[in-house]
């Protein structure tokens, strides 16, 4: 896509707290003008590159909606946290010649946590209704005092031509977003009938933030008789203090420090722990940082009998509790726990334990694995999803089968029944109401 110069500004700062999380985003049919669309549930995946999240591929074929999250950006004092979510819902009309509705369409939102365990919590949004139907936001970099977090926002129109991008910046003090005229500042330096190919940079030392400007590459506006700003890449600084308008040159070849850092998602090289067919998504790194081995392996070679919980609460510390049977009627039971998050990276173990339960305690925990006929449910089943939720993964191996059932924020069903009896009655974890889901 090309930048175009010409845009609807919005009001300069908006207060953004107390809105709405991104599980009270609707995901349900819907009724558009002139006939009924169903949302389509979006797949999930990791990247910093959020910028043009869209429901099509490059051959403009639609294909699902997509969620797309960042990594975690932390300050660099370490206190503050942010990421981002840009997420393209897509519409399958349930008579596309008479529909007019949209598509496809972008919500893009920011989340902020301050330091140690403080949660998340969503701070910002832009979608369809108050913004355009193509946004996206893509997380810079924090300011070197970690008070002022950068933000490139490009938006566009599905199904037309161009795009524009500008810079937006959330303030921790206050807890608003600013979004500067880029264009008012743009045409007080160059001139108003000119466009150019933006992006934001990062901040100086002194926290000023740095654009980039290059010479206009869209092709249709040049022919139209469009003129560039610049004839070559430049790059300017706004003073937020000064005024939103007011730039001042850099040398285009100044390299601009990064001062935040993210936390990365490990690649996963470890041993399988999943069989072809099973949609492994992230629960590979997050076993091998628990430090546990493949049930699924070990399937083939021992007729033991083991059962495991995986449990990946989005925002809350990975947890797995294994069960080995043995050949005396008794079983260990090992919990363990890592430092990271479940929708993030996992961290490192910081929990381990095991003890022996008894033969009427690991009789009690079999009774409710027949009583749920958990080797007759079914791997995976059709959920609504989300972008924040818990996976309950249960894997059981026994005379050299093995057998995982994975369910998405369960509210009920036999896989929530068996997760919790062994957090609750077997490892005896105390967790609070909220920390479950």
């Amino acid at each position: 896509m090309k930048t175009v110069l010409y845009v609807l500004l919005l009001a300069p700062s908006l207060l953004l707290l107390d809105v709405p999380g991104a599980n009270d985003v609707v995901q349900s049919d819907g009724a558009q003008n002139g006939s009924a669309a169903t949302r389509l549930k979006p797949s999930f995946s990791t990247s910093k590159r959020t910028q043009y999240v869209s429901c099509w591929v490059k051959k403009n074929k639609l294909t699902s909606s997509r969620l797309v999250r960042t990594p975690v950006l932390v300050s660099p004092d370490g206190s503050h946290r942010a990421y981002v979510e840009v997420e393209a819902t897509a519409f399958q009309p349930k008579d596309l010649p008479t529909y007019t509705g949209p598509l496809c369409e972008n919500t893009s939102r920011l989340f902020f946590a301050g330091s140690g365990g403080a949660t998340f919590r969503l701070v910002f949004s832009q979608s369809a209704e108050d913004f355009s139907d193509g946004n996206s936001l893509t997380l810079v970099d924090w300011s070197s005092d970690g008070l002022h977090l950068l933000m490139e926002r490009t938006r566009w129109t599905y199904e037309s031509e161009g795009n524009y991008t500008d810079f937006v910046v959330f303030n921790v003090n206050s807890g608003t977003v600013t979004q500067p005229d880029l264009v008012a500042a743009i045409a007080a330096r160059y001139g108003k009938d000119c466009g150019s190919e933006n992006s934001a940079s990062g901040f100086t030392s002194d926290s000023k933030v740095v654009l980039a400007l290059a010479p206009l590459a869209d092709d249709i506006a040049l022919m139209n008789g469009a003129k560039s700003c610049v004839k070559r890449k430049t790059q300017l600084t706004v003073d937020l203090g000064r005024g939103p308008t007011v730039t001042e040159p850099l040398a285009a070849n100044l390299k601009v420090i990064r001062y935040g850092k993210f936390l990365e998602f490990p690649s996963v090289t470890q041993a399988k722990y999943f069989p072809p067919d099973f949609p492994d998504k992230w629960y590979a790194k997050h076993l091998s940082a628990l430090k546990e081995s493949s049930l699924w392996e070990s399937s083939k070679a021992q007729k033991t009998q083991s059962y495991r919980f995986l449990w990946l609460r989005t925002f809350h510390h990975p947890i797995a509790i294994r069960i080995d049977v043995n050949v005396d009627g008794t079983s260990l039971l090992t919990t363990k726990m890592t430092s990271g998050a479940g929708g993030y990276n996992p961290g490192t173990l910081m929990q381990n334990g095991t003890r022996t339960l008894t033969r009427e305690q690991t009789n009690r925990f079999l009774g409710q694995i027949e009583g749920r006929n958990f080797w007759k449910l079914p791997s995976v089943e059709e959920s609504p999803g989300g972008p924040d939720g818990a996976h309950w993964i249960i894997e059981g191996v026994r005379d050299g089968t093995y057998h995982v059932v994975d369910r998405w924020s369960p509210t009920d069903g036999e896989i929530r029944a068996l997760g919790l009896f062994m957090v609750s009655d077997l490892a005896k974890m105390k967790l609070a109401a909220k920390e479950v889901y």
